[in-house]
Formats: structure tokens, C-alpha cells, sequence
């Protein structure tokens, strides 16, 4: 990959790491609640979210895509802040005779959308163009989420952040 982007990568998160995201994330959106025993560790560059599957989609998982549904968090924690906090959110919406999936973040509302469908394996697959306002780089979020809240990145071209900047939580005091 060329220094334009970043790399995605995923892998498996301890019990006990996803329960304190779950019991202490904050900015979780009203009425979501997030499942402590079902995530993995999402890594893209240097920067490190915990994704963890909301309680509704783990126990609709079977009816996806039927209505609006947030997936679950991707929360973000380093030393500079109180708290971890719910950085981006990943929503499935029906759209047509199709899925989409969104990626939103809590203050700004959706930032991108892509196409999305559940496989024959029942895993949730989606392709998000990415685009930002501080790189000239267009790139792809493209992989799939399982029932057991892994995530996986295949095929991801991430556009790399013109001033590397860590997310920063915003007071809504």
C-alpha cells in the first residue's frame, strides 16, 4: 500500500477488555445497547477501536436489513481522555430492494455509505467509498461483520489523514 493509505486489520479481543468498553463507553447512542461478550479489536495505521455488536443486532441477527439497526461501536480510548467513547457507529438500513450500511459518527451524523448484504454464511458484508476532508486520497472500506462481532477487512484502501490527529472527544456539556 502506498503512504496514501492505511491498513485494516482486525483480531480477537479478551472477555475482559470488551466487558470495560461495554461498562464504560460513553457517547453510546440512545436506546443502543452494546454487547460485552461480542467484539474484536479494529486497528487502522497506528490508532485502535474495540468494536463491539449492539444486544439488538446479535438477537436479530437472522432478520438484518428488515429495518434500521445500529450494528454496533467502534470506541475509541487513549490517556488524553476520562473515558473510552463511541468514535463511529456502523448502521444497516434497508434501501430499496438492497441493504446499506453507514458509518456515522455521533456529533456529525452519517459520514459514509455503501452497498451491504447478509451472506449465504450469515455474515454481514459491506463496501463503503471513503472520502476525507483532510486527504486528496479516495479510498474503500470493504469486509464483513459476524454474528459474534468479529470484524474483517478485505481488499480496504483507508485514505491516511493529512494531519495525524487522534479522534478527539468533544464535550457536550
Amino acid at each position: 500500500m502506498t503512504s496514501r493509505y492505511e491498513s485494516a486489520d482486525s483480531r480477537k479481543a479478551t472477555p475482559r477488555k470488551l466487558a470495560r468498553m461495554a461498562r464504560n463507553a460513553e457517547k453510546v447512542p440512545q436506546g443502543v445497547r452494546l454487547d460485552a461478550t461480542r467484539g474484536s479489536i479494529v486497528t487502522v495505521g497506528e490508532r485502535q477501536w474495540t468494536f463491539l455488536l449492539s444486544r439488538e443486532a446479535a438477537k436479530e441477527w437472522r432478520t438484518l436489513g428488515s429495518r434500521e439497526i445500529v450494528v454496533g461501536a467502534l470506541i475509541y480510548e487513549h490517556s488524553g481522555t476520562a473515558a473510552p467513547f463511541v468514535h463511529r457507529e456502523l448502521v444497516l438500513t434497508p434501501r430499496g430492494r438492497g441493504l446499506e450500511m453507514q458509518v456515522r459518527d455521533p456529533d456529525k451524523g452519517t459520514l459514509w455509505a455503501g452497498p451491504a448484504f447478509v451472506n449465504r454464511g450469515g455474515d454481514l458484508e459491506f463496501s463503503i467509498p471513503i472520502t476525507r476532508s483532510t486527504s486528496s486520497a479516495k479510498g474503500l472500506m470493504k469486509g464483513r461483520v459476524k454474528r459474534d462481532g468479529r470484524v474483517f477487512f478485505t481488499d480496504s484502501k483507508l485514505p491516511r489523514p493529512v494531519n495525524k490527529s487522534q479522534p478527539v472527544e468533544t464535550d457536550q456539556g
